[in-house]
């Protein structure tokens, strides 16, 4: 016996609604931890997208399903800009670093003319 149930109709058609917004999507119920699971089969090997904090699957599925992809999106562009400025940063370092060597090696050179 299966211990996870994976819903295909429901009472407000959440299920099918969240294939509107990615036909990837799918919920699980799973009966021993008493708990809805939207999980997305393009996502693998770990299909889990997010656990639903709700005794029910109504509209609050919808909108959190809603909420977590951008809140992803935001997050991985902070993370983008976070590590394209580390690069900057790093290459203008990298650059006074070599312009300093060369400008010593110049002073050294001229010093002994």
């Amino acid at each position: 016996m299966s211990r996870k149930v994976k819903i295909n109709n429901d009472v407000f058609d959440i299920a099918r609604r969240l294939k509107e917004i990615d036909d990837g999507y799918f919920v699980l119920y799973d009966k021993k931890l008493m708990r809805f699971e939207v999980h997305n089969r393009r996502q693998r090997p770990d299909t889990l997208c997010l656990v639903l904090p709700y005794d029910t699957l109504d509209c609050r599925a919808i909108e959190r399903v809603l909420r977590t992809r951008l809140d992803n999106i935001e997050k991985e562009l902070k993370t983008m800009d976070e590590f394209n400025e580390k690069v900057s940063k790093k290459h203008l370092a990298d650059n006074v670093e070599k312009h300093i060597a060369i400008g010593g090696e110049l002073f050294d050179r001229l010093s002994k003319t």
